[in-house]
């Protein structure tokens, strides 16, 4: 358990740093968002979203799930999708997942869709 913990963590990582403006090897459409979600869409505008929690510590931060939403990207299969909105506006997902085989796959599968992150962008 503690590794699946530490692969969702180092790949929540991975999506986040999608978030900002980084240099990447794909087209710049294809870094616009997340499943049909841009990046600082407000989550007003969004029907399908269920409210997760708030973090304690920052209440500025909203978790979500999305209703009908695929546990799957590519042949990865997920145990959930948690998309963050950071004052009312879509900033980041959080994937979590189990195995060493799932977390191959979901990497190649998003490494494909996003390409690699190469430098941030300042």
């Amino acid at each position: 358990m503690r590794r699946v913990k530490i692969l969702s963590i180092l790949f929540s990582i991975f999506l986040i740093s999608c978030a900002v403006p980084v240099r990447s090897s794909k087209p710049q459409a294809e870094q616009i968002g997340f499943r049909d979600i841009k990046w600082g869409t407000e989550i007003s505008t969004l029907t399908d979203m269920e409210r997760v929690r708030e973090e304690t510590s920052n209440s500025d931060l909203v978790w979500y799930t999305r209703r009908g939403d695929t546990l799957a990207i590519g042949k990865a299969k997920l145990k959930n999708i948690f998309y963050a909105f950071w004052m009312g506006n879509f900033e980041s997902v959080w994937i979590d997942f189990e195995g060493d085989e799932n977390f191959e796959v979901l990497k190649k599968e998003l490494f494909e869709r996003f390409g690699e992150v190469r430098e941030s962008v300042k």
